[in-house]
């Protein structure tokens, strides 16, 4: 991957003394399933190979479009050191388009649920396609003295209607102001996924996810404290570049996105980290197999397990009673 362009696996920001990271990857790995081919199959473990290394720092990964219990066995059987190195968090719900996380053994997942969804009396998971299309899934994760809520999303598509991607990413954000306001909650909270809607900066026209989360009673509040920080409850959107493909694979739409609390952005997110994968590495991987990997890029972005946190104060649990939380909330609320 380093021969192929600037390694997004490993980037953080430059200080002199370096200091622990892990490193979040998001990919929509389009509709992946049953029907994979082998092609694509041997494409897509060489590319995890790479990036999931045990030399990188990658260690979690949120994926989107993971199509039944049967797709998520195969992406299992892609990553590299299989059930030896890596656990899942996936549940299958009667919609085709699942959202899942796979987490190295050494990363703690003190709970796991989808969202949006809840099991009737056969067993079955049925999301509620009126607040979302495809059920997003929430955990809670340690590494080192590093904890946050992790989320991983699929807003519709709808044809390219923004609205409609707004009004289910409106519904996570009512959510969101429920969960951080009960007693407990951790502060910490990545957003991770195809948002199927363009950063401001990433824009060529139309709206952003800025212009929605600014319209929101609790996180269209004033963005930066008086020291030019965030503040705490702000939402902030990362990656800027094209990450969506059109059926010739070119980059054309900048749907692919890491959204964070302030909280997080502040204390332990490793400034310029964000960003996707290089456009020319997935090409060049695509060639030698002969086949379309995916229609979206994977994302990634690094985050500080230890030390002295961007406020200078040490990096430190804060979501100890998150799981509590986290679990005690409706299925559909």
């Amino acid at each position: 991957m380093k021969q192929e362009g600037e390694d997004l696996a490993e980037k953080v920001s430059k200080r002199s003394s370096p200091r622990p990271v892990v490193r979040i990857l998001s990919w929509n790995i389009q509709t992946f399933g049953a029907s994979v081919s082998p092609q694509r199959e041997a494409a897509y473990g060489e590319i995890l190979g790479q990036m999931l290394s045990t030399t990188r720092s990658a260690r979690i990964m949120a994926f989107q479009e993971i199509a039944n219990a049967t797709g998520a066995a195969k992406v299992s059987g892609l990553l590299p050191g299989g059930t030896d190195r890596w656990q899942g968090s996936f549940t299958n719900t009667n919609d085709g388009m699942d959202n899942g996380f796979f987490a190295a053994n050494d990363v703690g997942m003190d709970c796991e649920r989808p969202l949006f969804a809840q099991q009737g009396e056969n067993g079955r998971w049925r999301s509620d396609k009126e607040q979302m299309a495809h059920p997003p899934r929430a955990a809670h994760i340690r590494v080192g003295d590093l904890d946050f809520t992790l989320i991983t999303i699929h807003l519709t598509f709808k044809g390219g209607d923004t609205r409609e991607s707004g009004r289910e990413l409106w519904n996570l954000m009512n959510w969101l102001a429920q969960y951080l306001s009960k007693d407990g909650a951790d502060p910490d909270v990545v957003i991770a996924g195809d948002f199927n809607i363009p950063t401001k900066k990433g824009s060529s026209g139309g709206l952003t996810i800025e212009d929605f989360v600014g319209k929101h009673p609790t996180f269209g509040s004033p963005q930066a404290t008086a020291g030019g920080r965030l503040a705490p409850w702000a939402l902030v959107a990362l990656v800027d570049e094209a990450t969506s493909r059109n059926r010739e694979g070119k980059p054309v739409n900048n749907y692919d996105h890491f959204v964070m609390t302030g909280d997080l952005y502040n204390e332990e997110y490793a400034l310029n980290s964000a960003g996707v994968v290089p456009h020319d590495y997935m090409h060049s991987m695509e060639q030698r197999h002969g086949v379309l990997v995916s229609d979206h890029y994977p994302i990634s972005a690094g985050f500080y397990t230890s030390g002295a946190g961007n406020d200078g104060r040490p990096i430190a649990a804060d979501g100890d009673t998150a799981c509590r939380v986290l679990l005690s909330m409706a299925p559909l609320q």
